[in-house]
């Protein structure tokens, strides 16, 4: 199977969505919303000093030896 991503204009998707039904086509939204919690915890991770941060070869390494992955 191949998945495809389209770009469609808002004026249009109500179309294009029973078009797809249809056809019995699946599809995907993925639509989110970030909460003041989430926003918090990106902000707290925003600034976070670059000492203070691993390289991401090293985070694969304490993963695989916690995890034994």
């Amino acid at each position: 199977m191949t998945q495809i991503t389209l770009n469609i204009p808002d004026s249009e998707l109500d179309f294009f969505l029973k078009l797809a039904k249809k056809f019995n086509y699946s599809i995907s939204e993925n639509h989110f919303e970030l909460t003041n919690e989430h926003f918090e915890i990106l902000d707290k991770s925003a600034a976070t000093p670059i000492e203070d941060c691993i390289s991401a070869e090293d985070l694969k390494i304490k993963l695989k030896n916690k995890y034994a992955l």
